[in-house]
């Protein structure tokens, strides 16, 4: 049966590059040029204990000092080199599976190392990929994950971040198994509520022998299971057979925006009774169709494409976003009443698919690198399979504002990418997100559909260029607002919250949606962003400054906005706060946000008047500040349906903490801070200054949505930013709650609570013995002088051993005598002041170890201190074990070791294992 097995937890992490010391012997050129020739972090025997122990996901960008020498557009944080390590034990059933890796996502340029073999590389943050491991797996051993990332270059032009950001699973199958990169789900409309099911794949066979099997398909349901069909397939050793079959369904439940259901499709592999694998795939029945006068239509029905371009990092995590933290961001983005999603500008998280699919969002799903390279096209694949199955996913994006879109090289790139595309799924349009060339023969031409970046005064003529083509404004507005400034402020290049400041491309928001929503043959728009941003900004700004939620996801005045523009229920918001202190007396902008008949305005119990809602310019009032109680009351067909009301507070007297999302495997809860008035009344314009403790849990961090904050994430000290902070934070016991306490001053106030549920499947932390490998052993002799030279170079008399796992009796062939093992060691780079030691597991007979200063092992070429050597001799222990200090050597330095036991009869010798103790 398939195993599919998280591997998030147990990670040791180094920020930046392990020198690497030159090559100059035969030895170390010979075992360099082979396939074990990790050594040093990539091997298994390094010495790891020192390094920062973290849990995935993991982003350690974020972590950083904010400057001005780093990369604005990086988010003003600096890229280094990384390592994690890790280590898992494999049961004795694991031997006869397959055994791999998926990695979710890592970044930027990741090498895999397993067991000191290198067994994978990728070159993008943004695409999942798989490592199998099966020829050199350890059954019943521990094994050795090492993963080094090369943050040296970047793919985008924001904030990207770097690590193991995403999940890692172990995945265990058969050797009969389906691949699940090639199962391919697609639906296809019959008549009414019928479909066919066409369902597409890979059965492989790793075993030996020929296997005849069934396969078994099944479509369940909420409540229900429907039997689709049985096939029997025969496979040969080392084939990897395909299979196409098409089922109908009659009466399916319809996937749409406003009920999103869902079915999952499972193939069972059987074998004399036997399950050999199984595998479940989400699938939804849906139809869409792009008309070039009428725009999108999903199940025939017409939809509006009310989206939001989303980058994926978030306020204090970097793009180390938790599956708890995506949901509540999406759940944020259903509530602002947004119904698409543009992955910006990257294939996303698979979670934000399996999110998109359970909430109803339709999504752009979007290819990084606009390349026809062998790399570029290994991206889109891995892409296009991996997201094909989503109902969600209803159009291909091959790249965005690409240079050379306007070129005759820009449309055969496009064209050989849609290609590309389309041979691992036809069923959605490919398109591209342009910034210019939108009536020329060239990229235009060739896109499926014409997505428009900004341009707000092309919209007409590209329809009339391109009638044949449905139109979608891939990016819209561009306009800042920073949440609660009111007021021009140097700091936020003098933009404020209302919605008014936009680059010389961009427009408002509101005149966005005008043009958009009075437009049949515009399918819609996807607000630029969503959600605030890390990056794309310049120092001392770290932030982006747009879109209807902050960084946090804490709510702006544009997020009420465009709930005017897209919810049905009634809406009405009215701004500013009315803490405007020292502001008496000025006449203040009051806007109201609302999709209602009309609004009135009251200040202190005076009404103001009444004005018609303008559905898309909004209304506003110009009004002399005065403390107290400021109210809009909105009116549908001349009745009072909703009030919304702002009032003048008094000084924080309370702190309170909010929890923003559920209990969840992850054990991760997001709160949100606040300070109220004695009144009880919320402080808007609050900036206390919050310090923060976590017991029985782990701060993942605090930010307050401020682009201008340069406050370290991981600080315990942080101030409220218009009244609010997030602190998220992941519950780290079992046995008692997660405990967050905030103070200000005098103030202060306490969250606890028991956040963890069911977990995944998690792989427990294998950390054991750090194990000296990489040892020779020689011929054996009648006897040995331990201090007597060996040709370390001669790779022909000696033989590689393991200690612990290689059997004496087999290697020495039943002789007897004394044994020499030899290898060369780097001592660890250990902190503080410990004892080294090595130690001999299970040692019988006679033995003497002796360690020297390596004098032709770089940089050891003049040998400090003099010629330094250690010899130790024990008489036999009888079966106990060795302790070996190495206390006059340093950590750095570089020795060869020669043990030398005496192997008397099949009893004696090394019988366990060999590994350092540093204590």
């Amino acid at each position: 049966m398939r195993e599919k097995i998280l591997m998030n937890t147990g990670y040791k992490f180094f920020e930046g590059d392990i020198p690497k010391d030159p090559i100059y012997s035969k030895h170390d050129t010979y075992m360099m040029s082979k396939t074990v020739r990790g050594r040093g972090p990539e091997g298994t025997s390094y010495y790891d204990a020192d390094w920062q122990d973290v849990t995935l996901p993991h982003d350690y960008v974020i972590h950083g000092e904010y400057s001005e020498k780093n990369n604005g557009p990086h988010g003003s944080l600096k890229r280094n080199n990384a390592w994690y390590r890790r280590y898992f034990k494999l049961g004795e059933t694991d031997d006869n599976r397959r055994l791999s890796l998926i990695f979710e996502g890592v970044g930027k340029n990741s090498k895999i190392w397993i067991n000191g073999h290198l067994m994978g590389t990728n070159t993008s943050m943004y695409n999942s990929f798989e490592v199998d491991f099966t020829a050199v797996a350890r059954i019943g051993e521990i094994n050795t994950l090492a993963v080094y990332i090369d943050n040296s270059d970047f793919e985008g032009w924001w904030y990207e971040g770097a690590g193991i950001y995403r999940n890692v699973w172990l995945l265990k199958t058969d050797l009969v198994r389906l691949n699940w990169w090639e199962n391919f789900i697609h639906n296809v409309h019959v008549k009414d509520n019928d479909f066919e099911i066409h369902v597409s794949g890979v059965l492989e066979n790793y075993s030996p022998r020929t296997r005849s099997v069934t396969l078994k398909y099944a479509l369940k349901e909420t409540n229900n299971t429907i039997e689709l069909d049985v096939r029997e397939m025969k496979i040969r050793p080392g084939e990897k057979l395909p299979y196409n079959e098409v089922f109908n369904l009659s009466n399916a439940i319809r996937w749409s925006i406003d009920n999103p259901f869902l079915y999952n499709l499972i193939i069972t592999v059987v074998e004399d009774n036997e399950i050999l694998d199984d595998l479940s795939t989400t699938t939804g029945f849906r139809t869409i169709k792009f008309s070039s006068d009428n725009g999108l239509y999903i199940n025939d029905e017409p939809i509006k494409v009310k989206g939001v371009c989303i980058h994926q990092d978030h306020g204090s995590l970097g793009v180390a976003v938790p599956e708890t933290v995506e949901m509540y961001r999406i759940q944020k983005l259903k509530e602002m009443g947004a119904n698409a999603y543009r992955c910006a500008h990257n294939n996303p998280s698979i979670n934000i698919l399996d999110l998109c699919d359970k909430y109803g969002l339709i999504v752009m799903d979007e290819n990084r690198w606009f390349e026809t390279s062998r790399e570029a096209f290994f991206q889109i694949e891995s892409m296009v399979k991996r997201d094909r199955n989503h109902p969600s996913v209803i159009m291909w994006s091959a790249g965005n504002e690409e240079p050379i879109q306007s070129t005759i090289i820009g449309k055969h790139i496009l064209e050989e990418i849609k290609m590309h595309i389309k041979s691992f799924d036809d069923t959605r349009p490919v398109t591209l997100a342009l910034n210019g060339g939108f009536y020329g023969s060239y990229a235009s031409e060739a896109s499926d559909t014409l997505s428009i970046n900004y341009a707000i005064n092309f919209y007409d003529t590209s329809h009339e260029v391109h009638p044949e083509k449905c139109i979608m404004v891939t990016e819209a507005s561009a306009a800042s607002n920073p949440r609660g400034v009111y007021f021009p402020d140097e700091a936020y290049l003098n933009t404020t919250a209302y919605d008014e400041h936009y680059p010389t491309f961009g427009h408002t928001f509101r005149r966005f949606w005008k043009e958009v929503d009075t437009r049949d043959f515009i399918a819609g728009l996807f607000y630029w962003p969503g959600i605030e941003y890390r990056g794309e900004s310049t120092y001392p700004r770290v932030t982006n400054m747009g879109g209807g939620l902050d960084s946090c996801c804490f709510e702006k005045d544009n997020f009420y906005l465009l709930q005017s523009f897209w919810k049905d229920e009634p809406i009405l918001h009215v701004f500013p706060h009315w803490n405007l202190f020292g502001h008496e007396g000025e006449t203040i902008r009051v806007m109201t946000y609302s999709n209602l008949d009309e609004v009135e305005l009251i200040l202190n119990g005076k009404s103001l008047g009444k004005q018609e809602v303008n559905k898309y310019d909004q209304n506003e009032w110009s009004v002399v500040y005065e403390p107290g109680e400021l109210t809009a009351i909105g009116y549908k067909d001349g009745e009072e349906v909703k009030r919304d009301t702002v009032k003048t507070t008094k000084p924080e007297a309370e702190l309170h903490i909010e929890v923003d999302n559920m209990p969840n495997s992850e054990g991760v809860a997001i709160l949100r801070v606040f300070a109220t008035d004695e009144d009880e009344l919320f402080v808007p314009n609050s900036k206390l200054v919050i310090t923060h403790s976590v017991e029985n849990g782990v701060l993942l961090g605090a930010s307050n949505g401020n682009q201008v904050d340069h406050t370290p994430v991981t600080s315990n000290t942080h101030h409220l930013n218009s009244g609010l902070l997030q602190i998220i934070v992941r519950q780290t016991s079992k046995e008692n709650p997660v405990k967050v306490l905030v103070a200000s001053g005098e103030m202060s106030a306490e969250f606890e609570d028991d956040f963890i549920t069911v977990q995944y499947n998690q792989l427990d932390v294998e950390t054991d013995k750090m194990d000296l490998e990489n040892f020779r052993v020689w011929p054996l002799t009648e006897t040995v002088e331990i201090e007597d030279k060996v040709n370390y170079n001669d790779m022909n008399t000696s033989i590689p051993f393991k200690f612990g796992t290689d059997n004496l009796k087999e290697v020495f062939m039943g002789d007897h005598g004394s044994a020499k093992y030899t290898t060369r060691l780097l001592i660890p780079d250990y902190s503080g002041e410990k004892d080294v030691n090595i130690i001999l597991e299970n040692v019988t007979g006679d033995t003497e170890i002796y360690v020297e200063h390596d004098k032709n092992f770089w940089p050891n070429v003049q040998p400090r201190d003099g010629f330094k050597k250690m010899l130790a001799k024990f008489d036999d222990p009888k079966g106990g074990d060795i302790t070996v200090p190495l206390k006059d050597f340093v950590k750095n330095e570089k020795v060869f070791v020669h043990i030398v036991n005496k192997y008397d009869d099949d009893t004696c010798g090394i019988r366990g294992k060999v590994y350092w103790s540093i204590i």
